[in-house]
């Protein structure tokens, strides 16, 4: 049986595959050992991979960004006849989205449930009669959108086998999770609605899995994708000991997220100890009225100064994040934000507009001002609320009360020449630099394509 995956993007040449899709894969060798299938995922066309190798059941992975993509995916193939399971954050917070003409969508976590969709498809054409026992999906029956009883989450993480490596590049400079969620609950995140509840795996499974890239894969730096890789000191006192037992301390460096309320002179110096050369933290903002709608009331900027000083007397590069255009925020407010940035002594920065993702409260005020639906909805919208590829104002989500979609556009522009200045001076003292300048150059060449692709499209409409 061959099982094709993807994840459904038009920034496919850029980014590795998700590191969710090998966790499938090992999930399904974990518990089919007796069945023979090949597991691909993919990186490209999945039309291209339909054609040549003819999958008898494709997975795609999506959020709402990327949503679009799927729906054009799934309409493109619905002629092969090829079981199309629909899975990720997006689907999960909204089944009624999933189209008629898709198999099925995995709700939350996907190792299990797309474990048992694989089984039911060997042992025949999956139809509704032999879903409904499944747990955590929703697929349709006729016009009835049916949703089983949840699946219950994975407590013990350390159950589940490693990504399956093998499958996916493994560059010198490679990416771990080690946890699932996150205990804190920021207004515009979907890492709550989604994962719900923050659990670890031990730091037993993480040594082993950092000697296995190590030892097997010469690899020299990992990033930790976790929400909160911090949020368990404990835990990362452990890890520490067990790479200091196995000779592997000083031989590999790190990355993570923080949260700059966590931030202080005892966890950076365990940091330091582990080899973490950079962190990433989402400051979202200069202004306290603004980082309170957007953290809940639990950061302020005067937190986010000190989160800074720290890292930078003890030598650790500063990734930042964020966010403008919260619907309370005003022309002087961004002003407090941009002013921040340019001043701070932050090594590379990222700004995006806030965009309203199913599930989290910006959605829901979003979803009461008109401004989005959880049907008939142009997800392309969320796009480039990301990336601001495209020019049309019609194309983009404006939550703010006091700018409009021109003055907010103009501003997520000056913010992002902002972002560019820093970058480039920053970026020839950063760790990753030559990945970094890789990955920006390929970003670059996808931005200007889809640039010119709106562009063409636009030129059309008019």
């Amino acid at each position: 049986m061959l099982v094709s995956v993807c994840n459904p993007t038009n920034w496919k040449d850029v980014r590795s595959p998700n590191l969710g899709l090998a966790y499938l894969a090992s999930s399904i060798r974990k518990h089919l050992p007796g069945i023979k299938f090949l597991f691909r995922i993919v990186n490209k066309n999945i039309f291209y991979e339909a054609n040549k190798f003819r999958p008898h059941l494709i997975g795609l992975s999506t959020f709402s960004p990327t949503f679009q993509y799927a729906i054009h995916y799934i309409n493109k193939l619905a002629v092969r006849k090829i079981p199309i399971i629909l899975g990720g954050p997006h689907i999960s917070v909204l089944p009624c989205c999933l189209p008629k003409n898709a198999t099925a969508a995995v709700l939350g976590e996907g190792e299990n449930t797309f474990t048992e969709l694989v089984k039911t498809a060997l042992d025949g054409p999956i139809k509704p009669n032999n879903l409904s026992s499944i747990q955590g999906i929703a697929f349709w029956d006729r016009d009835t959108l049916i949703e089983t009883e949840p699946r219950p989450r994975i407590q013990n993480l350390d159950i589940l086998s490693p990504p399956a490596r093998d499958l996916i590049p493994v560059h010198p400079h490679t990416s771990m999770i080690t946890s699932r969620g996150c205990p804190y609950r920021c207004t515009f995140c979907l890492t709550s609605p989604f994962w719900d509840t923050i659990r670890y795996h031990s730091a037993e499974y993480v040594g082993n899995e950092i000697e296995m890239l190590v030892r097997k894969f010469k690899v020299k730096f990992i990033s930790f994708y976790d929400d909160l890789f911090i949020g368990k000191q404990e835990r990362l006192v452990e890890i520490i000991h067990i790479l200091e037992k196995r000779g592997l301390l000083g031989k590999i460096s790190f990355s993570c997220n923080a949260r700059v309320d966590l931030v202080n002179d005892k966890l950076i110096s365990l940091l330091v100890r582990l080899g973490v050369k950079y962190v990433t933290m989402g400051l979202e903002s200069g202004d306290d009225e603004t980082l309170k709608y957007l953290k809940g009331g639990d950061i302020t900027v005067s937190q986010n100064q000190h989160a800074i000083r720290i890292l930078q007397k003890n030598g650790i590069k500063i990734n930042a994040y964020f966010i403008i255009g919260s619907p309370l925020e005003t022309q002087e407010k961004l002003d407090r934000t941009y002013n921040f940035i340019r001043k701070a002594n932050i090594d590379l920065i990222s700004v995006n507009c806030l965009s309203p993702f199913p599930g989290t409260p910006v959605w829901e005020y979003a979803k009461e001002n008109g401004l989005v639906s959880e049907e008939s909805f142009d997800w392309s919208l969320m796009e480039n609320n990301v990336t601001g590829s495209s020019q049309n104002l019609n194309k983009f989500i404006c939550l703010s009360r006091y700018l409009d979609k021109e003055q907010l556009f103009k501003q997520f522009k000056r913010f992002r020449r902002l972002e560019t200045r820093r970058n480039f001076s920053r970026i020839w003292k950063h760790p990753l630099r030559g990945y970094i300048l890789r990955m920006s150059f390929k970003i670059a060449q996808t931005y200007l394509r889809n640039r010119l692709r709106n562009s063409q499209q636009e030129v059309k409409i008019s």
